[in-house]
C-alpha cells in the first residue's frame, strides 16, 4: 500500500546526488494532441496524480499521447525507455 500512497520506488539508488540529470524531448504525438494532453495533465493534477514542482526533477521522461477509441480523449504514456543509455528500464 505504501507505493500507492507515497509513490513506487523506481530505483535502488539511495543517494540522488549520484544520479545524472537526464531528459528527452516529448514524442511527436504529445505535440499533435497538445490541447488534449494539457487538458488531461490539468485533470490529473487536480486529482493529485501529478504534483507540480518548481525544481526540475533529475530524470525527465518524455510523454506520448495515444488517441482513445472515442476519438476525443487521449491516454498519456510516460516513456520510461528514454533517454537511451540512461532509462529507467536499462
Amino acid at each position: 500500500m505504501n507505493g500507492l500512497q507515497s509513490g513506487f520506488k523506481i530505483s535502488d539508488i539511495t543517494n540522488t546526488d549520484e544520479v545524472q540529470d537526464v531528459s528527452s524531448p516529448n514524442h511527436v504525438s504529445a505535440f499533435k494532441y497538445r490541447d488534449l494532453v494539457e487538458k488531461e495533465l490539468k485533470y490529473q493534477i487536480s486529482r493529485g496524480f501529478y504534483v507540480p514542482t518548481k525544481d526540475k526533477p533529475k530524470i525527465v521522461s518524455p510523454i506520448a499521447a495515444i488517441l482513445k477509441d472515442s476519438g476525443v480523449d487521449i491516454r498519456i504514456i510516460h516513456d520510461r525507455s528514454q533517454p537511451e543509455g540512461a532509462s529507467m528500464t536499462m
